[in-house]
């Protein structure tokens, strides 16, 4: 019941923003994005790693040792317990970040896009309901996904320094993709882009050959974690659709950051598929980054098809597909992923 309320009420506000005047289109927006919030920040034990987060706020505020690296949301747990704030108000203070900057990232699109794209956000298990569980790095998500803006604007200072200030706060792995700054924003050549599938997949089967032939060989067997073969066939056919629908469209400069991306997720996902899992933990929270590419470009690929019958047929399959896919990760699958039963706590303060 809870999710099929925030469903009909998040799609409400969508239907209404595209028949409401121009002027009050980022209103509705706004309360979706308010009840996201609301809805995410007042849950009680929900999410696989709630108990982990009410255990490191316990240990912040008692001066205990805090078992992660990102000091600034250490810093942030004993902020919170010196104004007398409890766990709840560390995950409501994580859903507004998080949400703010994915909304910011989102309202800046063309206004054409909004509906597919909040439709894409709040449907697609790894992006929304996601974020109940890996609530560090989805506020880190959310900064980065933001952040494309100055990778398009080449402005390298802006974009280093609000992601070593995210690394700092929130994740360190968001590290790895200030680098990744000098080549988003490029064309990369189709034979670079071979020769880079070759790596991740023939190049990856022969490193693990070679680690298998040494005393490490015998670890091999230990970091193999097989993923859905379902999901990984899944996004990567549809990586694999937007990067032909990159070679056979043009598009403006801008959106090439959200094509790269893209590129890089298809190779992860590759990764993933030719070498039965091995390391998956590590390549699917890498993945969870360049998959955000596809809340652009879903709706992007459908809105600017050409055959206006193809174009209306896409977005009911689109639309019924996400759906049933939203159901199935949070209430038919919920209790598996621990988004069921959902409680609410609104205790914000001692």
């Amino acid at each position: 019941m809870p999710y099929f309320l925030l469903y009909t009420i998040n799609l409400f506000f969508l239907f209404l923003s595209q028949v409401a005047n121009i002027k009050y289109r980022k209103t509705c927006i706004q309360f979706i994005f308010l009840f996201l919030i609301i809805f995410s920040g007042f849950r009680d034990h929900v999410g696989i790693d709630y108990p982990t987060y009410v255990e490191l706020f316990n240990d912040a505020i008692k001066n205990n040792e805090v078992e992660i690296k990102e000091y600034g949301f250490i810093l942030i747990m004993k902020f919170i317990g010196i104004i007398g704030g409890t766990k709840q108000l560390l995950f409501l203070t994580c859903a507004i970040i998080t949400n703010i900057f994915f909304y910011k990232f989102i309202i800046r699109l063309d206004a054409k896009y909004y509906f597919g794209a909040i439709l894409v956000y709040i449907t697609v298990g790894p992006f929304y309901l996601n974020s109940l569980n890996l609530i560090r790095q989805y506020a880190a998500m959310g900064i980065f996904i933001y952040s494309t803006i100055f990778i398009q604007q080449h402005k390298f200072f802006k974009y280093s320094v609000i992601l070593l200030l995210t690394a700092f706060c929130f994740h360190l792995s968001v590290l790895l993709l200030i680098p990744l700054y000098f080549i988003l924003y490029r064309k990369i050549g189709w034979l670079t882009k071979f020769i880079l599938f070759l790596i991740f997949t023939i190049g990856s089967k022969i490193f693990i050959y070679l680690i298998s032939l040494t005393p490490f060989g015998v670890y091999i067997n230990m970091i193999f974690s097989p993923p859905s073969l379902f999901l990984t066939i899944l996004f990567g056919s549809i990586s694999l659709y937007f990067i032909y629908k990159e070679a056979t469209n043009d598009f403006q400069e801008d959106y090439r950051v959200f094509f790269n991306m893209n590129f890089f997720s298809f190779l992860l996902l590759s990764l993933l598929a030719v070498n039965n899992g091995f390391l998956s933990e590590i390549i699917l929270r890498m993945n969870n980054y360049f998959m955000l590419s596809m809340i652009f470009l879903i709706p992007y690929s459908v809105y600017n098809n050409k055959r206006q019958p193809s174009k209306i047929s896409y977005a009911y399959f689109l639309f019924i597909f996400l759906s049933i896919y939203f159901f199935k990760n949070a209430i038919i699958s919920g209790e598996e992923v621990n988004l069921l039963p959902y409680n609410i706590d609104l205790n914000l303060f001692y």
